[in-house]
């Protein structure tokens, strides 16, 4: 055999694949006697060849043909959806016999979507309603979430609902600012039809600062979810949803991280909005914007980006938009996490968001051109885009006159060059080029590791581990414990010095 013809039988010709087939336009007898056909194994369906992308194939295939089913020997038939081509009772029984387990659940899944969306909206029902909320939070055997009978008062009452989760919402604002008015303080006009009723209840009985008409059961688990009480009523296919949000959460304190002496001492706290309204207290801009979004699929966590509208760039805010979008996670617990998402190099060892604590720091970021990312109950923000040197600022810098300002600065970027430099610089010194240190100061160093059984590089890499040893243990040592154990070790320090130096001298006495 040729090499060629050798060559033939190791390619594939896919260029069958970038065109669409599709069934001829026949009569019905024909086609009932093709589908017969082609039952019995004697009879073929003939199909033609239509242009159009190998994308386009699939997408029109399943909304041409509702029903779609293979044979025993792997030939492809179809139904159209449009009623042009119909089949037998018989015959369209049996060939949905022959549908094989991934189309039938195929087909079963479109019909639960179907369902979906026509229970995705709230229903005129309050008891539908009531089942809606039972299945989707699991009651009862949810605890937190609380579901409210009541009547609206009034000539005619109107039954209704209240629901909010116990933790989340203020009990005292759903007291004086629902139920009171709704219960008590109601004078319904009964000749009003729906809409107008409860937009009337909306602008007229309910005096919470943020009331909005939600008819989508997404809507309305989210606001829920978010702090929001939901109201529904009697024969309205729409709720009212009134903000009281009211969790408890740590109030503003003392920056623990980026403490300084002169300059503004709060810092941000748990709290999504009093995080963003912190930066309003120091920026009274209408050019500062606040965009909103969230991010995760199984819980979602509220995402701000803040900017200020004509210092920043338009493409910078797009960018870091569209990566926030493109996050696929259940559940954002920090901003941590988040800037390993969204940042360029993640493996990189020099951070690409500058992490704060403080509003000041961001506010001042924001006047520059940058922009800052707050995540749920984050109690650091990210600002971004930020150069190396910026890393070496802190905030106490701006409020120093210059001289010392930049004294301090200078000291940092020193402290750094010789936290870096200085193991490499001591190991080639002592290895390699003694020479060049003073003889006193080499006999000294000498002298020094006399005793120890170690080579130099092995001695500096101990001395690494054990200051970020103790740096960490530091930091999450329980405070009761702490003092204890930092006593303990300066005396076990202090036995260990005078065994050393004064043992010898003991046994010579």
């Amino acid at each position: 055999m040729h090499w060629g013809n050798w060559v033939r039988l190791l390619t594939v010709d896919d260029s069958i694949m970038d065109k669409q087939f599709e069934l001829t336009p026949e009569d019905e007898d024909a086609g009932q006697s093709g589908e017969q056909g082609g039952e019995q194994g004697g009879g073929k369906r003939r199909i033609r060849r239509a242009s159009g992308p190998p994308r386009q194939r699939l997408t029109g295939l399943r909304a041409e043909y509702g029903e779609q089913w293979v044979d025993s020997q792997g030939k492809v038939y179809a139904r159209r959806l449009s009623g042009s081509r119909r089949v037998s009772a018989p015959t369209y029984a049996a060939l949905q016999a022959r549908e094989t387990p991934l189309q039938q659940a195929r087909r079963g899944a479109a019909k639960t979507a179907a369902g979906d969306r026509e229970a995705a909206y709230i229903a005129y029902d309050l008891a539908g309603n009531r089942k809606t909320l039972e299945r989707v939070f699991h009651l009862p055997l949810n605890a937190d979430l609380v579901v409210r009978d009541f009547r609206v008062g009034g000539r005619h009452p109107i039954a209704a609902l209240a629901v909010f989760v116990d933790g989340l919402a203020d009990k005292n604002i759903i007291n004086t600012h629902i139920l009171e008015p709704l219960m008590i303080l109601t004078e319904l006009d009964d000749e009003q039809g729906d809409i107008e009723w409860i937009e009337w209840v909306r602008r007229a009985l309910l005096p919470g600062n943020q009331v909005m008409e939600v008819s989508m059961w997404k809507g309305a688990v989210e606001n829920i979810l978010a702090g929001s009480t939901l109201v529904f009523f009697e024969g309205v296919n729409a709720a009212l949803s009134v903000e009281t949000k009211g969790w408890e959460h740590r109030m503003v304190s003392n920056s623990q991280t980026e403490a300084v002496v002169r300059g503004p001492h709060d810092a941000f706290t748990e709290n999504f909005r009093a995080n963003t309204g912190l930066i309003r207290a120091r920026l009274r801009s209408s050019h500062l914007i606040t965009e909103m979004m969230q991010v995760g699929t199984l819980a979602g966590t509220d995402v701000a980006v803040m900017y200020i509208q004509g210092i920043v760039n338009p493409k910078l805010i797009k960018e870091v938009k569209r990566r926030i979008a493109a996050v696929q996670v259940d559940y954002l617990a920090d901003s941590g996490i988040m800037e390993q998402f969204i940042e360029d190099d993640p493996i990189g060892v020099i951070p690409k968001f500058l992490s704060t604590e403080r509003p000041d720091r961001v506010a001042q970021a924001l006047t520059e051109g940058q922009f800052a990312i707050f995540v749920g109950h984050s109690p650091h923000a990210l600002v971004a885009p930020v150069l190396f040197w910026s890393l070496l600022q802190t905030a106490e810098d701006a409020y120093l006159r210059w001289p010392f300002g930049s004294f301090i600065r200078l000291i940092r970027v020193m402290a750094l060059a010789i936290g870096l430099l200085l193991p490499a610089l001591y190991i080639a010194v002592t290895n390699y080029h003694p020479e060049m240190i003073p003889t006193d100061l080499m006999l000294a160093v000498a002298a020094s590791r006399e005793r120890v059984p170690f080579p130099v590089v092995f001695e500096v890499l101990i001395m690494e581990f054990s200051l970020e040893l103790i740096r960490e243990a530091g930091i999450r040592i329980p405070s009761v414990i702490g003092p204890t154990i930092g006593i303990v070790g300066i005396a076990d320090d202090f036995l260990y010095v005078f065994r050393v130096n004064y043992t010898p001298y003991i046994k010579k006495g």
